[in-house]
């Protein structure tokens, strides 16, 4: 039986997952890039073709479908890692932003996080949306971590005027 149907005929996924032993092989997805974890990825899940989105990462052609499950496992898994370290990423915008309508850029999802950090240049898009995803994450941090600082310190120059 082909995986895309064996995981399909699978009534206890979530069972199944709770009590198996992720296959890894030896894959830590914040290597992988950015584009593949955020976009192909659940792109690829969610027309049901697993086949093609477990081998965005590994050839898993020589796999039995029980190892390609344990390596299905291993990914959705380290996905939900990668969604608690989103959370760090998040921010409240500016009342006046939001009011300008900021967010509109909602809209771009992952391309808009592409565009924000080549700097909205067309010839660094296919390059940057391939950069290994923990490389573009710190970036992204850095870039939260500043407009926090550079908040706090508008607003302490503001108290102390």
């Amino acid at each position: 039986m082909n995986f895309n149907k064996f995981i399909l005929s699978l009534d206890n996924f979530e069972i199944i997952r709770k009590f198996s032993n992720p296959l890894t092989l030896d894959l830590d997805l914040i290597e992988e890039p950015f584009w593949n974890v955020k976009e192909l990825f659940p792109k690829y899940i969610k027309s049901n073709d697993f086949e093609k989105a477990l081998n965005l990462f590994r050839n898993t052609e020589k796999l039995d479908n029980f190892e390609k499950t344990r390596f299905l496992i291993h990914i959705l898994n380290e996905l939900e890692v990668i969604a608690k370290l989103e959370e760090m990423l998040q921010t409240e915008p500016d009342p006046k932003l939001v009011r300008a309508g900021i967010n509109e850029m909602n809209k771009l999802k992952n391309e808009g996080i592409i565009w924000e950090l080549c700097n909205d240049n067309p010839l660094a898009f296919k390059e940057t949306k391939m950069i290994p995803y923990k490389i573009l994450y710190s970036l992204r941090l850095k870039k939260v971590i500043v407009s926090r600082i550079k908040k706090r310190h508008n607003k302490i120059i503001r108290d102390d005027s």
